[in-house]
Order: structure tokens, then C-alpha cells, then sequence
């Protein structure tokens, strides 16, 4: 399994773009007036079972209400009870008409004019099938490097907004003018950042009868950013003391690469989770005073521990990360714990061993781990990467472990289940986790 690396986004990301463009693999043609078509398994104990739709890999496919209809449909029959709908890509802009920003028309060279609203148009046939609907925002990602696409490459407004990097060997660096990250970053503590990322959650959530909203790239980059003048003096102000030494007193980079940690590296890493903590706790709180119902949720990996760089404290406060984690986390570093923010946290186990209780490469371990950690300050949804498990009987295996041992299970993304054609899979899985429900309850368990 590639651990978080840019070599890891760029593959994912060049992954999604060639499912998006084959047929390679179709499945089987529903039967007319329903003939001979599957029962729906019933979700065990009401538990909720997501597809994810991403809005880049799927641009082309959803552009035509008639797809739209029929993968729901299929998502129906399959057993999903719940949808996650991308409707804010990598690029920054909405996929839904919005007043704030112009809604996405052109992406990775496909342009696209839709005369209908994306969002409201999910949202009613979905709720028409009694399934749920989670809208899902990249939060602080404005642009793609690959094609010079989106918000930070388009609009001067957002000119010194885009994160700083300290690159090894090269020094400061505009994140836009990185060509080895696939989301272009912006600066999570800048205010017009913050302003921005609010007004659009605040957008959906008041015009739009979403059941839930799922922040995603919700988190700084890497390690390598941000080290502009504004973190600088917000890291200065939170530690109380100047920097004569700036990255340094921080970390700087050996020959090889490596980081050779300062006086502060410890304080650094609390300090930029108390940002993602504290933006988090805020977008929350104006969320719910616009609509109190609507489920605040959020995707991360699952592999908690190598989190730290990207500012990313999804434990409960309860849970003493320096305790397991001593050559970051201070011990104020919980207090950035986000969990009990959240409704529910969708931990993305994207592994490609399913069972294995002692190995932390697989589904198993990380998805108990998650439940460790975040101590029940909110539902844990297991999620899975169809990519990773690509026939029927590994997706049968992952949804079974997911709803058995889970809160609910997150399948990312519908584009690989068409692919490998796995909803059999899906179906599969569901029946199994229910079946073992029953017998938990018939024996008083």
C-alpha cells in the first residue's frame, strides 16, 4: 500500500481520469419493467451505505441527466442508501449555480453547458429513491497543477493566497508552480480562505436540502507548506516568541531530503492543527445555525499517525497522542482533536489487505484503530477504495467489514465500481453484514 506521497496523488489522480474516459468494462443492462431484477438487501440495522460521486473523474458521465437516472437506480438496486456528491472539485469552483463563484463549466479539456442545476437535480431524483444526499467540498484546494486550472490561476484576487512551500534543496516556492502536487493549495489560516470556504458550505446548506455536508482537503498540504509571511507571524503570535531564524527554528532539510527538526518543530505541528481544529469547530457552529440537521462530516486516511503534516487531529481530545506519537505531538497536541466537530467521520482505509486484526497494512487494523482513537465522539464509517479491491469477492469482503464493525461504510468511487463492474459485490456484502446482525440479536449480542 503507497502511503500519503505525491506519488500517491499523482497515480490516484491519473487513475480516476482514465476510468473516466473507458468503457473498458460494462455491466449488465437492468432488466425491462423491472423483470428479474435482485432484491435490495436491506441495510443492517439501518446503518447508512455511501457512493461516492467524484465530480472530476465522473465530469463527462453526469453531464447527462440520463446517467443520472440510471446509476442511482443501480446505486437503489444495489443497496446504497446514501450518496456523497462532489460539488466542488480540485479546480475550486462549484458544480452547482452558485452566487459566489462561477459554476464549473470546463474541466481537463471537456467543456460542459448544463441548463439544469447538478446538484438540485441528484438531490431530487436521490430523495425520489428514499436515498440521502451528502454534499462534498475540497475545501482548501483552488487549482490544479497538471493543466494551470482553477480559481488561483484564474482570478488575481486570489494572487499571495495560494500556500508557500520550503522545498528541499530549492527554498521558498508558490505552491501553483509545483508540479508534483495534483491539488493546488490554499493557505488555510488566511482569513479570505476561511471566508471563502464558509460562504459556499453556508450557500448549500441554506438553498439546498442536503442531509449532510462533507468537508474534504480540509487540511494543509504536506510539510512543505505553508511557510508564508502570514503563518510566520500567526506561529509567532501562538508561541509568543519572534523566530531569528526562519524555517529553521522550524526544521530544515539535510542533503538527503530529510527534515532535521528546530527549537519549535513539536509547537508547529500543534499549531497548524489547532488552525484545521479550530476552522472546523467555526464552520460547524455557522453551519448548524443555518440548518441545525444537516450531518457536519468529513473524509480522511485512516492511517492517523503519519497525519500530523497535513494538520489533520481527527482523534477525540480524550485520546493522548503524544502518548503513541512522541517525536511530534505535544501533549496540548490533542486539544486540536477534531472528532466530537463531526457527525460522523468517513476513515478512508484504503488499503489493499482487507482482513489481518495485527497488521497495520490492512482494512482491519486501521478501521479498529479509527474506533480507538476517536473514542465514539462520533460515528465511524469505514471507507474503501474500489480501486484496491477489484473483484466481487474483495468488495464483498470490504462492505462486510465496514457494516459489521462500523457505524456504515463509504465506497470510493462510483467510477471504479462501474469499471470492475462490483456492485454484485456490493450487494454481496451487505447481505452478509445483515445476516450476521440477525444473529447477533437472535442471540441477545
Amino acid at each position: 500500500m503507497i502511503k500519503i506521497s505525491h506519488i500517491f496523488s499523482v497515480f490516484f489522480f491519473a487513475l480516476l481520469l482514465s476510468f473516466s474516459c473507458t468503457n473498458a468494462q460494462k455491466e449488465p443492462e437492468p432488466a425491462a419493467n423491472g423483470e428479474n431484477e435482485p432484491e435490495t438487501p436491506a441495510a443492517p440495522a439501518e446503518k447508512e451505505i455511501m457512493l461516492w460521486f467524484d465530480a472530476s473523474a465522473n465530469f463527462h458521465t453526469f453531464s447527462d441527466k440520463a446517467n443520472v437516472v440510471k446509476y442511482l437506480d443501480k446505486a437503489r438496486e444495489t443497496g446504497f442508501n446514501k450518496i456523497v456528491l462532489d460539488v466542488r472539485p480540485l479546480t475550486g469552483y462549484p458544480m452547482y449555480p452558485s452566487r459566489i463563484l462561477p459554476v464549473i463549466g470546463k474541466l481537463h479539456g471537456t467543456t460542459i453547458h448544463r441548463d439544469w442545476d447538478y446538484l438540485q437535480y441528484f438531490l431530487e431524483e436521490a430523495h425520489r429513491r428514499n436515498m440521502k444526499v451528502t454534499a462534498s467540498m475540497t475545501v482548501f484546494s483552488g487549482g490544479q497543477y497538471a493543466l494551470r486550472e482553477g480559481l488561483v490561476y484564474d482570478d488575481a484576487k486570489w494572487n499571495g493566497k495560494s500556500c508557500v512551500e520550503y522545498m528541499p534543496n530549492k527554498g521558498m516556492m508558490d505552491i501553483r508552480n509545483d508540479p508534483s502536487q495534483v491539488a493546488v493549495f490554499m493557505n488555510p489560516i488566511d482569513p479570505d480562505v476561511q471566508a471563502l470556504a464558509l460562504s459556499l458550505a453556508l450557500e448549500i446548506a441554506a438553498n439546498y436540502p442536503v442531509d449532510g455536508l462533507a468537508l474534504d482537503y480540509c487540511r494543509y498540504a504536506d510539510d512543505r507548506s505553508d511557510f508564508s509571511e502570514l503563518s510566520r507571524t500567526a506561529f509567532e503570535r501562538y508561541i509568543g516568541k519572534k523566530l531569528t531564524r526562519f524555517p529553521d527554528d522550524i526544521f530544515k532539510w539535510d542533503a538527503a531530503g530529510n527534515r532535521v527538526a528546530g527549537m519549535y518543530y513539536k509547537q508547529w505541528w500543534e499549531f497548524r492543527a489547532m488552525n484545521i481544529y479550530g476552522f472546523i469547530k467555526r464552520m460547524r457552529e455557522e453551519v448548524k445555525a443555518v440548518r441545525p440537521d444537516i450531518a457536519i462530516e468529513y473524509w480522511a486516511a485512516s492511517w492517523y499517525g503519519a497525519l500530523y503534516t497535513k494538520g489533520q487531529n481527527w482523534a477525540s481530545q480524550r485520546y493522548e497522542t503524544c502518548r503513541d506519537y512522541p517525536a511530534y505531538a505535544t501533549e496540548n497536541y490533542s486539544k486540536a482533536g477534531f472528532a466530537a466537530e463531526l457527525d460522523i467521520f468517513q476513515s478512508g482505509a484504503y488499503m489493499e489487505k482487507i482482513w489481518g486484526a495485527d497488521d497495520p497494512e490492512s482494512m482491519e487494523a486501521q478501521l479498529a484503530n479509527s474506533r480507538r482513537v476517536i473514542k465514539n465522539d462520533c460515528k465511524v464509517y469505514g471507507s474503501f477504495y474500489a480501486a484496491n479491491q477489484t473483484t466481487n469477492e474483495e468488495v464483498s469482503d470490504a462492505v462486510f467489514l465496514c457494516l459489521d464493525r462500523m457505524d456504515g461504510v463509504m465506497v470510493f468511487d462510483i467510477v471504479q465500481v462501474i469499471h470492475y463492474n462490483t456492485w454484485e459485490g456490493v450487494r454481496d456484502g451487505i447481505r452478509r453484514a445483515g445476516e450476521n446482525g440477525k444473529l447477533r440479536m437472535e442471540n441477545g449480542k
